[in-house]
């Protein structure tokens, strides 16, 4: 998405500096993916090819002179990085490591969506000289239109969360057991930080469209440079987004979960309430069984401590018989030789 006005110089060294960082974040996470954990086909999902594709427009569109043909071609691009991005993120929602029933969490009218982008991003300014009521008729019903697509994505997302929150548990003395819960624990706290920067994005692409309403009624150059700095923040919200739900998703491949039961695609939705209280039921019967061996011990030593008693008692009870006999014996050997 570009500005509709002609940028200032420094407005383009902005999108020169952040094209240049896109593809080199792209070369390093390719030889990284390649060489270092193996796993090549991991360059190929919808986020990197976002990145490198952005990047390569924004470059080209700051290098090249303008023309009406690239002017739709790169109008084709953004079309098609867009569906790009919501799809990846509906792909996500839909993981079958989260659930194997996704109808809730999925974006069903993604196409739509990219369809009414296509009509409200056409280039109408670029191939017609236009009044600026266009640019603000076309601002506005822009802005409208995320409001209702955040909404909608929110929803989603929402559904996603309060479906994470039942499954989670944030401690465990049996860790096997507890095992898809605590990967529902975090997997919560990852689409809760989603949910966040989402949030951000849109107060973010909203103050783009504010800032352009504003610039055309006062005409102001600061604000061209305002809005390119909004665009960029807004891009790099939704590709840390993406990022961060492509990493929860492949743990594994970066070296966290490998010795977890299941590894990377275990599925949280084949545990449900029942398990808690089977759960439950084993963690109370292994501390019942820990307090009757604690009880069986204590007894065992009562038990030994009376018979030592018992011994004690006994040895002392004989030796006071030895004794009277003893004494009875040295009283008739005396009243004999009395005699």
């Amino acid at each position: 998405m570009e500005s509709d006005f002609e940028k200032p110089n420094i407005c383009t060294i902005l999108d020169i500096f952040f094209s240049c960082i896109g593809i080199i974040f792209y070369i390093v996470s390719f030889i990284l993916l390649k060489f270092y954990y193996k796993s090549p086909m991991l360059i190929t999902e919808g986020i990197f090819t976002f990145i490198i594709a952005y990047s390569i427009k924004c470059l080209l569109q700051n290098i090249l002179s303008f023309s009406l043909i690239f002017e739709l071609l790169y109008y084709v691009i953004d079309c098609l990085l867009f569906y790009l991005v919501i799809s990846y993120i509906n792909k996500c929602f839909c993981s079958s490591k989260l659930s194997e029933n996704s109808a809730n969490f999925e974006i069903s009218y993604n196409k739509i969506i990219a369809i009414t982008f296509c009509v409200c991003s056409f280039p109408l300014d670029k191939i017609f000289e236009l009044a600026e009521k266009y640019f603000l008729t076309k601002y506005v019903l822009s802005l409208c239109l995320l409001i209702l697509l955040y909404r909608y994505i929110h929803i989603r997302l929402q559904n996603l969360l309060d479906y994470l929150d039942d499954k989670k548990t944030t401690s465990s003395e049996i860790p096997d057991i507890y095992l898809p819960y605590m990967k529902a624990f975090y997997y919560y706290n990852v689409f809760s930080s989603i949910n966040m920067i989402i949030f951000d994005a849109l107060i973010i692409m909203a103050s783009y469209f504010g800032v352009g309403i504003i610039y055309i009624m006062i005409k102001l150059n600061i604000l061209i440079i305002i809005q390119s700095v909004f665009e960029k923040l807004s891009i790099i919200s939704i590709i840390v987004c993406c990022l961060l739900m492509f990493y929860s998703f492949n743990q594994s491949t970066f070296g966290f979960g490998k010795n977890e039961e299941g590894g990377e695609g275990y599925n949280i939705a084949k545990f449900s309430v029942i398990d808690i209280d089977i759960q439950q039921d084993e963690k109370d019967n292994l501390n019942f069984s820990r307090k009757k061996n604690k009880s069986n011990k204590n007894k065992d030593i009562n038990s030994q401590n009376d018979g030592n008693y018992i011994k004690i008692t006994g040895e002392g009870e004989e030796n006071k018989e030895n004794d009277k006999d003893k004494e009875h014996t040295k009283v008739s050997e005396e009243t004999e030789s009395l005699k």
